[in-house]
């Protein structure tokens, strides 16, 4: 296999994000103000020499209190589903940890399955043209991570893709779109998708998402930051612009143009025989052909 050459910087710019990486789980906190509190009553009840079951009884209390929501404390329930009708949307916005399958149909409504408990907790709140599934379960620190939610999505169409979660995103049969963009500022799933769009926008910021892609496309830009990986070595893409600052190494399928820029020490392999119309390297990583 031969390096495709082109030239080096000391500066990378242009989609990279600075900032600090997210925390993926945090307590709420209103319930951090209570534990504080009651370790302060403990020390004042130990010094008192109070009663350790009048102890017990307000740390019960007050930690009922923060969890009042159905499924936040005790039994999740069965495995139960549920069927929401929704108006159709152009923008998805995915939160936590909801799996999620994308079903393309002539409706548009949604399925959540998941512990009966748990159900009531799953938000699917609409915006405008905007509809965002979330995990409203403010205890979650407290449940079995043993329990799985998922989400089946009906719809007709949609441009954009906001992945925020830790669930993964799969499709049943091919979706076909004018135009999808998949934006991933702190996901850290998998998305594998069966797409046939004429023009495709992907761009995986901060966290470790990995994006794994089938079918066609026309045009596609591509930016993957170095936590997170890509694969579209199943996506046959006419006309591609990739960033790429992967540790990883990745594989495309283009066949008329590509323009590549390599930030990082993971190599782009690339199938088919398009016209490299520009490359640009900052550090180790190269652009392979490969049969």
């Amino acid at each position: 296999m031969a390096a495709v050459q082109g030239f080096s910087s000391n500066m990378a710019s242009g989609s990279g994000r600075a900032g600090i990486y997210p925390h993926r789980y945090y307590l709420n906190p209103i319930l951090v103000r209570r534990i504080l509190f009651i370790q302060e009553l403990a020390i004042i009840f130990n010094r008192m020499k109070m009663r350790p079951l009048l102890f017990l009884l307000i740390v019960f209390v007050f930690f009922s209190e923060s969890c009042k929501k159905p499924g936040c404390i005790g039994n999740a329930g069965p495995v139960s589903s549920q069927q929401r009708p929704l108006q159709p949307f152009q923008r998805l916005i995915l939160e936590d940890n909801i799996d999620l399958e994308l079903i393309q149909a002539d409706t548009t409504k949604i399925e959540i399955i998941a512990p009966e408990n748990i159900i009531p907790n799953i938000q699917t709140i609409m915006v405008g043209d905007e509809l965002t599934i979330s995990n409203d379960t403010e205890c979650r620190w407290l449940r079995n991570t043993s329990e799985k939610i998922k989400a089946r999505l009906y719809f007709k169409n949609f441009e954009k893709f906001d992945y925020n979660g830790s669930g993964n995103v799969s499709n049943t049969d091919t979706i076909k779109l004018n135009a999808l963009y998949i934006k991933s500022d702190k996901g850290a799933g998998t998305i594998e998708l069966t797409l046939e769009a004429a023009y495709t926008w992907t761009e995986l910021f901060i966290e470790n998402a990995n994006l794994i892609l089938h079918g066609s496309s026309n045009g596609c830009y591509t930016f993957t930051n170095p936590r997170a990986q890509t694969d579209m070595s199943d996506f046959k893409v006419k006309d591609m612009d990739i960033i790429y600052s992967g540790l990883a190494d990745t594989h495309i399928w283009v066949t008329d143009k590509l323009n590549a820029t390599i930030r990082y020490k993971g190599n782009v392999y690339y199938k088919g025989d398009p016209v490299i119309t520009g490359t640009e390297f900052y550090s180790s990583g190269r652009l392979f052909k490969i049969p």
